[in-house]
Parts: structure tokens; C-alpha cells; sequence
């Protein structure tokens, strides 16, 4: 239409020239304007007209035009105090051809001679972009409005500041100079011309006379000035103003340090809100502040004038700012602050307002061995998934990473402040390594537990482990974590036994709770477990729970222990910790058997088990019965005096768990420990003898019974260094030896003089194998085994063999390699360590 119709609203805008023309109080500028913009000066798209129908304009749509013949519902309102003969204005009509924006709309009125309108033109479309290079004191309409600007100014003329002024006005695009009264024209190059000198924020909005559209130009200092500044600073005039931005344009003005933003708004509903310039101009300036300067601000505000953290102020990078305000970094200052202090990782989890996403900080120190992988299974594992991920390296003092989780809502919420602080601390704590990475940290969430209480929960799944249950940690803990409520309610029964402030209180209840919730478990294996767990928690005799330890050991009643292996104790107590893992049993009251630092990670149990029953016999003539401790170190450094101080420290608080909850004997009377409900008789006999891989350890042993005031005295471990190192005298090895010279001297041989060939059981960190191996040096060592290698040395050499086994003995914990490649005489053959070994 656009195009058919050219010719046509030509001719309608020739006709209203004339009509112009004819009238006597017709104004010179206007006629000569219309005259101007007839020569290609402006780009014609529509056209309406409007006739005086019961003293009111009225559209008549037989003569639309262009556009406008498909738009007949959408025309622009002119407001009815508007006189002028010929006026400019934004259209509410959007152009679908040339370019997709509001059109501009001249409107024509033709009076009658009461000076009353009869009729209105009214043409669509935009001036021609041939005007933008034409000088604007040349252009009709707008150098009479330039020359009331210029005199209004007061400024002289050809000097600088009128140059500056007319420069200013040049500048202005000529749709502002066509629309913008004189007043507003001036106000415009006036406020530009003091910003030349004090370059700031300054914003002038100009309204429309329909009230439909704001025209707001923002001038920007140079340096400020940026795309995210921009973006910040439409959504705030479209926010304020509920409009929307439908235009805007940018560009330099370099002479006086400035950006200038133009931003066009549409009314909603064609009303703005009533809301001051000033208003919006403040916004503008806070959202124009730096980042850095707004940290300061907050830091002002909590600190006062002496502010400590002035270096963190260029330390977040601008990644961090996309995401963070400066508020939430002065909150992630302390917690960066904190792990600066202490050398340590932190946590914050929170919800953000209006979010139903969780979010997650966590800080790492940059020397931390802790990698993105590992703590992506670490949060995994405390029954959340993450959505996004992002990271920032955060330098000041020292430098931190500092990583950001999304987390997905779960069926729980877990906004309680409690849960909150439970989360965090069970994060640190696993980043720490005090506490194991596995699904049953989940149940700080799932469950509403302590990380104490669900430490509990997983020690009684490594009891499990030990006494050969048939099911994997991984299975008892997905079980744990399908049954949030039953474990929650285990933890209430454990309570209910074990608390000093509650003692039983609402123990039937409980039970009958937990009943209720078995009885609804339909999955046999689940079944299966989750009675096991609760079996346990009733074979429990005392604990140190509530001491406030960091390791936590556990007395049952064997015989109360579903499926425990053959032969059954009569008590045992288990140790566990995050750093070992410790048992001891005994065959009766009264008994005596030595502690083990055992290798054997996975069972034990089942070797102090075997220990204890061998232990049994051997005492049968000494005391009653006997008994057997052991420990394993879950992460052996592979350093030598570390492992050896590693070992030492997990051996002391091993003896500490069982004397936690072992009564004592003060003053001829029973004492059971502070904070230990008991549910067996009074229990004070414990005697820890030396064992492999702890016969050098008696001495710490009894520093601990003199810590806890234990009434054996240095006894607890046999006398310590002023008794008997079964190692280092070698008495066991020696009454051995003494059986083995008498069956040589019957065959008339001389075991120190003649060689002879040895197979034995055992190793060289043993007291027995060990210093047994070493009481002749003629000995032929060809073979050995013990429960985890085979030695074979086809050919010895008895003094090289003798040597390299003094030097094992002297290890401080068990190997049976020699310093190969070692040849000896008698055909060359190697020293071989094997796993097994299938005779031809």
C-alpha cells in the first residue's frame, strides 16, 4: 500500500499545503515548512484523515492511506489542548516496512474562521536521513527554536560558549529538535554545557504532549560508561516508569568527556508512573557506581572508619561481579577471612529470596589438595544435585577459590537454620577428612541429624562390615537413605538409652514408633538391614557418645549381636574413628591379651577374633580366659616417622575409647566414668599386653592409664619400659629356641657353627619369627609365609640373609622384602616375595 498509494498522499499533502496557504491567520514558519518537507525531506507511510463531526474530530477511514488503510483501530490520540497548525509528534504506530519503529506524525489542521478546526491531516513515516546532515539553523521550525535557545542563553555572540551551544544543539538528532520545545531545547544544552566542566550523571526525560511516550536522554562521564551501565540503566527507567524501552541510541560527545544514551519509552497503558526525574536520576547514579565503590560503601556501613579489609576490594574478579553484589561479598569477606585465619575450607549454604534453588559457597585455600571432582562428590553425597557451577579465584591476602553450587530443591527444606549450620559443618568437616565421604551424610537433610548422630549410624554399618555381613557399605547406605524416618527413629531410641538427660525417657514409645515403621517396609534385604541396625543399637552396653570425643567407641553384648561369627565374646568394644578403626575382645570378665596394629583393613575382626580364641588357650594356666585388641589405620602416610606417630596417636585413642566407657577403682570403690549410662555390671579389669606391631608402644599405653587415673597403674600394659619388651628380650622366641638346640643337639649338630636350613611361619616384625630368625646366623632361611606373602630364597647366603633380616626386624612395621636384585651362591637364584605359587 505503501507504495500504490505515494502518489496519492502527495496529492493530499499538496492539498493541505493550499489549504494552509489560504488561511489568514496561517503562521509563515509552518507554510515554509511544509514547503521543505515536501522536497524528500520526509518519507510518507500512511495517512489519515479527520473531519469535525458533532464538534468532534472523527476519523474518516474511506481516505486512509499507506498503513493506515489496515490499521483503522490503531490510530494515535493528539491531545485536545494542542492548537498548533502544523505539529510533530511520536506515533503509537509501529512501521512494518523501512524500519521497524514509531513512526513519526505530522498533523495538518485546517480552521474555519471562528478559529475553530473542521479538519485534520494527519501524515505517517520518518524525515528523511538526508535532514541529519543539514545544518538545524536552516531547517524550518527548528532555527526559530535554536535562536530563542541562543537569546534565552544570554550568551555572546561568536564567542565560545554560544559556539559550544549551537554545537550542542547541531548534535541533537532533528527528530528531538522537531519535537523538544524551546524550553526543553534549553534546558537539554544548558545541562550539557556544566557537565563540560563537572562531568557526572545527569538524566532529562521529555513526555510527549499525548503522555505516550518519554524521551529520556542519560549523559554519562567517559570512563563509567559501558554496555552493562547501559543495559543496568534501561531496565531501571522501564522499572520506574513502568514502560518499555522501544528505541535507543548511543553515541560519543568526546569534546566533553561524555556518553550520551537515548532511550525511548512507551507507556503502558499510556500512563507513566508519577514519579520525580530527580528520583530516577539517583538510581541511575548508584547502578552507575563501580563495583569496588559500592564494597566500600558496605564495608563504611558495618565497619565504620577503620576498615580492615581494604585489600579485598580488588580482589574479586569481574566474573564475580556478574554474580555477586557487593553485599554478599562483604558476607563471603568474613567467610574468606576465616579461612585465612584457620588454614582451612568454608561453607555457606542459603536460599536466595524469590529462588526455590538452594545455592551453596564453598571456599578452598589454593594450597588445599582439594580438586573440583572431589567436592562435586562430596555435595553429591549430602543428598543434593547441582544444576550450574561456576568458580572464582579470589586473590588478597592469600589466594582462595571460591566455588558456587545451584543446588536442586529436595523433597525436604532444609532452610532451618540448625540444618544450615549441620550442612556446613559436615562439608568442612568431610574437606577436613574428620569425616568420611559416603551417602550417609545425606541423612543431614533427609533425616534432620547431627553429624555426630549420623556418624553413629555409619559406625554401625563398619561394625557390620566386620562381623561379615553379607552386604556391601554402598547398599546399607542407599538403604539408610531410602528410610529417613526409621533412622531418624533409631537415633531417638540410642538417645533415649544413652543420654544422661533423658535416661529411657519415652524408650517404649520410640520402640513401638520404629515397629510400626518396620512393619511397613515391604523390601526383604531393606527389612533385613535396617532390624540389624536396630539389633545393634539394643546390643549396645555403653558408649562414649555423649563425652564429646572425637572418636566414638561402643560396648555391646556380643551375645545380643545378630549372626555374630563363632567363637562368641563376651564383650567387645568398638572403636571408630574417621582416622582408625579399633576392636577388643574378651573371653570374660577377668582377661589379658595383648593390641594388634593389624594390616588387614577389611576384616580385622576375624583375625583379633582367631587371635582371641588362640589367646583363650594360652591363658587357660595364667589367668581365666583371654582376650585380643587390634586397630588398622585407615590412611597409612607413607613416610616412616610420620606412620610410626600416625600409629602411636590412633593407638593412644584407642585405649581412650575403652577407658572412656572401662569403670574404674578409687578408694576400693566402683566409679563408672561421667556421662556413661550403662546397662551392664560394674566392668574395671582391662590388661592391654604388647602384640606385633606394638611391642615398642607399652609405654604410651600406660601415660593413658595415668591420664584417666586407671587403678592398674602401669600394669594396664604389663609394666611398659620397666617391664618386659617381649621384642626387644625376645623371651618368647628364646623358650622356643631352647627346644629347637635341644632336637639339634640329639642329631649331634652345633646350630651355631654348621649351617642348616629354616622354613618358617611367620615375618621378621614378629617377636617370635622375628627375633627367632635372628639367634643364629648359620641359618638357611629358604621359605616363609605369613597371611599375606610367600618368602622363597632358593640359595641363601647365611651372612647376607642374616643381615637383611636384622635390618626387617628393626622395620617399624612388617615387610618380608630384602634389598633385591640379591644373588647368593649356589647358582645365582634370586630372593622371591610372592602372593602364590602352584607346584609343578
Amino acid at each position: 500500500y505503501c507504495v500504490n498509494d505515494w502518489q496519492l498522499m502527495l496529492q493530499y499533502f499538496d492539498k493541505a499545503l493550499t489549504s494552509v496557504r489560504s488561511q489568514n491567520n496561517s503562521i509563515e514558519e509552518a507554510i515554509t515548512f511544509l514547503e521543505w518537507l515536501k522536497k524528500d525531506k520526509f518519507i510518507f507511510l500512511g495517512y489519515e484523515e479527520y473531519i469535525i463531526n458533532q464538534n468532534k474530530l472523527t476519523l474518516n477511514a474511506t481516505a486512509n492511506l499507506g498503513l493506515q488503510r489496515t490499521n483503522i483501530s490503531n490510530h494515535t490520540e493528539i491531545a485536545t489542548d494542542n492548537k498548533d497548525q502544523v505539529y510533530i509528534i511520536q506515533s503509537n504506530i509501529l512501521s512494518t516496512v523501512h524500519k521497524h519503529e514509531y513512526m513519526i506524525c505530522i498533523g495538518i489542521r485546517i480552521f474555519n474562521k471562528n478559529n475553530i478546526i473542521e479538519k485534520e491531516h494527519r501524515f505517517y513515516g520518518f524525515f528523511a536521513s538526508i535532514i541529519s546532515f543539514q545544518d538545524a539553523t536552516s531547517i524550518p521550525l527548528i532555527r526559530s527554536k535554536i535562536k530563542a535557545v541562543e537569546d534565552k542563553a544570554g550568551f555572546t555572540k561568536g564567542g565560545h560558549s554560544n559556539k559550544a551551544l549551537l554545537d550542542i544543539l547541531q548534535r541533537l538528532s532533528r527528530d528531538e529538535l522537531f519535537q523538544f520545545s524551546e524550553e526543553e531545547l534549553f534546558q537539554i544544552s544548558m545541562g550539557i554545557l556544566s557537565l563540560a566542566n563537572n562531568p557526572k550523571i545527569k538524566l532529562f526525560i521529555i513526555r510527549d504532549k499525548n503522555n505516550s511516550f518519554a524521551n529520556c536522554i542519560i549523559f554519562i562521564p567517559k570512563d563509567l560508561a559501558s554496555t552493562e551501565l547501559a543495559n543496568k540503566m534501561s531496565y531501571i527507567l522501564e522499572q520506574m516508569l513502568t514502560a518499555q524501552v522501544v528505541n535507543h541510541h548511543y553515541n560519543m560527545l568526546n569534546e566533553y568527556n561524555l556518553v550520551r544514551l537515548q532511550f525511548i519509552l512507551k507507556a503502558q497503558d499510556n500512563h507513566f508512573n508519577d514519579i520525580s526525574e530527580l528520583e530516577i536520576e539517583e538510581k541511575l547514579i548508584t547502578a552507575s557506581r563501580k563495583w569496588e565503590h559500592k564494597l566500600q560503601d558496605v564495608m563504611c556501613c558495618n565497619l565504620g572508619s577503620i576498615n580492615p579489609f581494604l585489600h579485598y576490594l580488588t580482589a574479586f574478579p569481574p566474573s564475580y561481579h556478574e554474580y555477586f553484589n557487593p553485599k554478599s561479598a562483604y558476607h563471603d569477606i568474613i567467610k574468606l577471612e576465616q579461612v585465612h585465619k584457620y588454614n582451612t575450607s568454608e561453607a555457606d549454604l542459603y536460599l536466595v529470596k524469590n529462588s526455590v534453588h538452594y545455592q551453596l559457597k564453598i571456599y578452598i585455600p589454593q594450597e588445599s589438595n582439594l580438586q573440583l571432582s572431589k567436592i562435586l562428590s562430596i555435595v553429591n553425597k549430602m543428598g543434593t544435585s547441582i544444576i550450574l557451577h561456576h568458580s572464582h579465584t579470589i586473590t588478597a591476602k592469600i589466594t582462595i577459590y571460591l566455588h558456587h553450587f545451584i543446588l536442586s530443591n529436595t523433597k525436604q527444606s532444609f532452610n532451618h537454620n540448625n540444618i544450615k549450620e549441620q550442612f556446613e559443618t559436615t562439608l568442612k568437616k568431610v574437606f577436613a577428612k574428620e569425616i568420611e565421604n559416603d551417602y550417609f551424610n545425606s541423612l543431614i537433610i533427609l533425616a534432620s541429624l547431627h553429624w555426630k548422630e549420623v556418624m553413629l549410624i555409619r559406625a554401625l554399618s563398619r561394625y557390620l562390615k566386620q562381623i561379615s555381613f553379607n552386604y556391601s557399605q554402598i547398599y546399607i547406605q542407599k538403604v539408610a537413605t531410602k528410610y529417613p524416618k526409621i533412622i531418624y527413629n533409631f537415633i531417638r531410641l540410642f538417645e533415649s538409652r544413652f543420654n544422661p538427660e533423658q535416661n529411657n525417657k519415652e524408650y517404649v514409645s520410640i520402640k513401638e514408633k520404629i515397629n510400626d515403621l518396620l512393619s511397613e517396609v515391604t523390601d526383604v534385604v531393606h527389612d533385613h538391614i535396617l532390624r540389624c541396625i536396630y539389633a545393634l543399637i539394643l546390643a549396645i552396653l555403653r558408649t562414649n557418645y555423649y563425652t564429646g570425643k572425637e572418636y566414638l567407641s561402643i560396648k555391646f553384648d556380643s551375645s545380643k549381636v545378630p549372626n555374630i561369627p563363632l567363637p562368641c565374646p563376651f564383650r567387645e568394644i568398638y572403636v571408630y574413628s574417621n582416622s582408625f578403626e579399633a576392636i577388643h575382645l574378651r573371653g570374660g570378665k577377668v582377661a589379658r591379651g595383648g593390641i594388634r596394629w593389624s594390616d588387614r583393613t577389611e576384616d580385622f575382626r576375624t583375625e583379633i577374633l582367631g587371635l582371641m580364641k588362640a589367646q583363650m588357650t594360652k591363658n587357660s594356666v595364667i589367668v581365666p580366659v583371654g582376650s585380643k585388641g587390634g586397630f588398622i589405620l585407615k590412611r597409612a602416610p607413607k613416610n616412616p616417622s610420620l606412620l610410626k606417630n600416625t600409629a602411636i596417636e590412633c593407638y593412644k585413642n584407642f585405649l581412650r575409647g575403652i577407658l572412656d566407657i572401662t569403670d574404674n577403682i578409687i578408694d576400693d570403690k566402683y566409679v563408672t566414668p561421667n556421662n556413661i549410662i550403662k546397662y551392664d555390671d560394674y566392668d574395671p579389669y582391662l590388661v592391654v599386653a604388647a602384640d606385633k606391631g606394638t611391642a615398642t608402644f607399652s609405654d604410651y599405653a600406660n601415660e593413658i592409664s595415668e591420664e584417666y587415673n586407671f587403678w592398674l597403674g602401669d600394669a594396664f600394659a604389663s609394666g611398659g619400659s620397666i617391664g618386659f619388651d617381649h621384642k626387644k628380650i625376645g623371651i618368647t622366641a628364646k623358650g622356643a629356641w631352647v627346644a629347637a638346640q635341644r632336637h639339634f643337639w640329639l642329631m649331634d649338630k652345633d646350630i651355631y657353627t654348621e649351617p642348616f636350613t629354616v622354613i618358617g611361619i611367620g615375618d621378621m616384625s614378629g617377636d617370635v619369627f622375628g627375633n627367632g630368625m635372628l639367634l643364629s646366623d648359620k641359618i638357611h632361611l629358604v621359605g616363609a609365609f605369613d597371611h599375606k606373602n610367600i618368602f622363597i630364597d632358593p640359595s641363601p647366603n647365611p651372612e647376607q640373609s642374616f643381615l637383611e633380616r636384622k635390618r626387617l626386624f628393626h622395620l617399624l612395621k612388617y615387610d618380608l622384602y630384602y634389598n633385591l636384585p640379591m644373588k647368593n651362591q649356589g647358582g645365582g637364584k634370586g630372593v622371591y616375595v610372592l602372593r602364590s605359587f602352584v607346584q609343578d
